[in-house]
């Protein structure tokens, strides 16, 4: 699939790391993209969301979070809570009303982390191969069975 060039711009964090992130003007409300682990804002499905709001005139938003793409940092460094954060402030950042949220694998994951922590500004949510948090189940108790 051949890409969609997009004017990127960033949004300076207090911690001196920029987040990328592009904006397909149109109607609302906006459709918020959180890509997966690993993933950035130049990927298949990014693109194939890019394409779809340009056909149907819809507004959409990606981003790369931190230590993915364009946004500054190191994966290693990286945190699920600094990617909620950094999540939550570029929709302050941006100031829409509402918006429809689609996250992919760990997208999804801190989609929904975002949607518990602020219900009244999305309007739907979409989770494509949504991805779960381990650590409560299956990291703990490995890490507890090898203190043994």
């Amino acid at each position: 699939m051949k890409s969609v060039l997009q004017k990127t711009k960033y949004l300076q964090r207090p911690n001196g790391h920029k987040i990328a992130y592009q904006v397909i003007e149109g109607k609302g409300p906006a459709i918020l993209f959180l890509c997966g682990y690993g993933a950035n804002m130049q990927g298949v499905k990014a693109n194939m969301l890019k394409q779809m709001a340009r056909k149907h005139g819809m507004k959409l938003i990606c981003f790369d979070h931190f230590g993915h793409g364009k946004s500054t940092g190191k994966m290693k460094h990286a945190s699920i809570s600094q990617w909620i954060n950094d999540t939550k402030a570029l929709m302050r950042h941006l100031g829409e009303k509402e918006y429809i949220m689609v996250g992919s694998s760990v997208g999804a994951w801190i989609g929904l982390n975002v949607a518990k922590q602020d219900p009244t500004r999305i309007k739907s949510f979409i989770g494509i191969a949504t991805a779960f948090d381990a650590t409560e189940k299956i990291a703990k108790p490995m890490i507890a069975s090898n203190d043994t």
